[in-house]
């Protein structure tokens, strides 16, 4: 899998890691293997992991809020929504952590971004009644992945954070 990658990463505008479950694919040896491919890669990465976001320095981060709590040493066990400004401290940290963009889905409340630019927030969408919340983590990773700047020829390795009118 990864010398398939490794061949085919300058055919590639971004590469997606999603990790999800415990016990899946993503072995010590997969996740070594990974990370050098992203240490090494003129392309940005970016991941979706619930249990091993650490392993892949580098690599943009997607996360929900929870999980970047956990990551933080903080345990939320209610059902409500995460207050902002935890978030917004996990956030911080995990940007100081891995110094590439983190991203942190709150279902309802959005999706809050940590970038070099600083924290910025993107409004949940309001629907009126009953929705089927199975996947919305993925839509989220795609919309993320959709709206990064493409061609690497053109954004040099580590610039992700610049935005195409920015770049000219």
């Amino acid at each position: 899998l990864v010398a398939a990658l490794e061949r085919s990463l300058g055919t590639l505008d971004l590469v997606i890691v999603n990790q999800q479950l415990l016990h899946g694919i993503h072995s010590p040896r997969l996740r070594e293997r990974l990370a050098d491919l992203i240490r090494g890669a003129s392309i940005p990465f970016i991941c979706d992991s619930r249990a091993f976001s650490d392993s892949y320095a580098g690599a943009i981060r997607k996360l929900n809020d929870r999980e970047a709590l956990r990551l933080v040493g903080v345990q939320w066990e209610s059902e409500g929504a995460v207050p902002r400004a935890d978030v917004e401290r996990a956030a911080e940290t995990l940007y100081g952590r891995w110094k590439t963009p983190v991203f942190l889905t709150r279902g309802a409340r959005g999706i809050l971004v940590r970038d070099a630019r600083g924290v910025h927030e993107v409004p949940g969408l309001q629907i009126l009644g009953r929705i089927d919340t199975v996947g919305a983590g993925d839509s989220a990773l795609a919309g993320i992945a959709a709206s990064l700047p493409p061609a690497a020829t053109r954004y040099p390795r580590r610039n992700w954070e610049t935005s195409p009118r920015e770049s000219r």
